[in-house]
């Protein structure tokens, strides 16, 4: 739950910043070090306890690139940000399949190799043949669209949450998406 709510405060810190013009502060620092540190106290008897696992992870995870990408306007090429891709890659790897749509996406869209991109149109493949969910299909359909927005963006002159709220907007949508972490708000979208 910490986790949750440490995204959640990040997606919300990114909107004020966006809509004050107010660079990333101690609310950001706040909801990294909460993110970086959370206690994901998991019951280790509970069924498909490694997949339960690797899910908390990748919660985890794409918070935090959320809030590098977003919230202190990293780019893909930073570090910090290649290193937190590099964990989540290899957690996706041995999972055949992830319906939390949130990781996949935010994971998804930092997808720069055939091999990456491969794997993520693999765990939407095979989550769609387990679960036959319409919110994969729509992941699915948003990460095409930010994967054609990098690749057009040669120069990396879009900012990351431009590139997110333009794919976001272009779909249709509903407050339900991306497992309730996005709340409905209106106005455009900055994930």
């Amino acid at each position: 739950m910490e986790v949750m709510t440490a995204i959640s405060g990040t997606i919300d810190a990114v909107m004020e910043q966006e809509e004050y013009q107010l660079p990333a502060g101690e609310v950001v620092e706040k909801f990294e070090r909460r993110l970086k540190y959370a206690n994901q106290e998991l019951n280790p008897s509970i069924g498909n306890y490694e997949r339960v696992k690797n899910v908390a992870e990748l919660y985890r995870l794409s918070g935090l690139i959320y809030l590098q990408r977003a919230a202190r306007g990293a780019f893909s090429s930073n570090p910090a940000v290649k290193e937190l891709v590099d964990a989540a890659y290899n957690i996706i790897k041995r999972m055949e399949s992830c319906g939390n749509t949130f990781p996949i996406f935010i994971i998804g869209c930092e997808a720069r190799s055939d091999e990456r991109r491969a794997e993520i149109l693999r765990i939407l493949r095979t989550t769609r043949s387990v679960l036959g969910s319409m919110n994969i299909n729509r992941v699915h359909e948003f990460i095409e669209r930010f994967w054609a927005q990098e690749d057009l963006d040669v120069e990396q002159t879009i900012e990351y949450t431009t590139k997110v709220t333009s794919v976001l907007a272009a779909g249709s949508w509903g407050s339900a998406e991306l497992d309730g972490v996005y709340k409905d708000r209106s106005g455009p979208i900055a994930l």
